[in-house]
C-alpha cells in the first residue's frame, strides 16, 4: 500500500466512527428498559441492521444520483 491509499484508509476510519457512536448514543439506549440479556442481544442486532440499512441506501442514493460538483 503506498502512503496515498494508507492515507484514504485512516481517514476513512471516520466514517465508521460515526456510525458506531448512532449504537451508543445515549438517546437511543438509555430509555429502553429490557429485563434479560437477550433482549439486550437483540436490541443490539436490531440496532446493527438499522444502521446496515441506513448505510446501503445512502451507497444507492449517492451511487443514483452521481458526482457531487462543487461551484
Amino acid at each position: 500500500m503506498d502512503s496515498f491509499g494508507a492515507l484514504r484508509a485512516y481517514k476513512g476510519q471516520n466514517g465508521v466512527e460515526n456510525d458506531f457512536a448512532f449504537l451508543k448514543d445515549p438517546l437511543i439506549v438509555n430509555d429502553i428498559f429490557l429485563k434479560t440479556p437477550a433482549q439486550i442481544d437483540a436490541l443490539g442486532m436490531i440496532l446493527v441492521l438499522a444502521l446496515l440499512i441506513a448505510r446501503l441506501m445512502e451507497i444507492r442514493i449517492r451511487a443514483w444520483s452521481g458526482p457531487v460538483k462543487f461551484y
